[in-house]
């Protein structure tokens, strides 16, 4: 990185998206959805990529509260009801109970999936439910194994010993 802010990365042909880590001084970028966008899809055509950082206006964060969510896995339409209408109120209720800033993180597995029984379907569902306007908080999430079957790249995929098709498929 220069004196002005301007870096320069070796990427891989598998490079899908570029991210950064937010800065302790720095606000969480949500996207229209209410999660945070600390990425951009790496563009092929002209590889260049700009972030935006605003200034938090406090200052920086040295004190926060982390709410993690460990492995929903909903499966049913009855599973998402009682998490849309259960457990999304009582968080939302915990987090407007704080006086700091609040943030959260899953652990994986938001919904279940195996070879034989598919429920991507409800990914936009719970995506919805852990979003800022939902909980309160921006909401990061961390891929399980159960949350990438049947996704799909629009790009050609090179993959070495350290990778695979879907793997790579899943983090696209």
């Amino acid at each position: 990185t220069n004196a002005e802010g301007y870096y320069t990365l070796n990427v891989s042909p598998d490079t899908w998206y570029i991210y950064y880590s937010t800065p302790a001084e720095y606000e969480v970028a949500v996207n229209e959805f209410g999660q945070p966008c600390f990425w951009q899809k790496y563009p092929t055509s002209s590889p260049r990529v700009d972030f935006t950082l605003k200034p938090l206006a406090g200052g920086k964060e040295d004190r926060f509260a982390l709410f993690t969510f460990a492995d929903p896995q909903v499966y049913s339409s009855g599973n998402l009801k009682r998490f849309l209408g259960e457990a999304v109120p009582g968080i939302t209720a915990h987090a407007k109970s704080l006086t700091i800033p609040k943030y959260g993180i899953t652990l994986g597995d938001i919904i279940f999936n195996t070879d034989n029984f598919k429920c991507t379907h409800m990914m936009d569902d719970m995506r919805d439910g852990f979003s800022v306007k939902s909980v309160g908080m921006p909401v990061f999430q961390i891929m399980g194994n159960h949350d990438h079957n049947e996704f799909n790249a629009s790009a050609p995929l090179v993959t070495d010993e350290r990778s695979s098709d879907i793997n790579i498929k899943a983090q696209r």
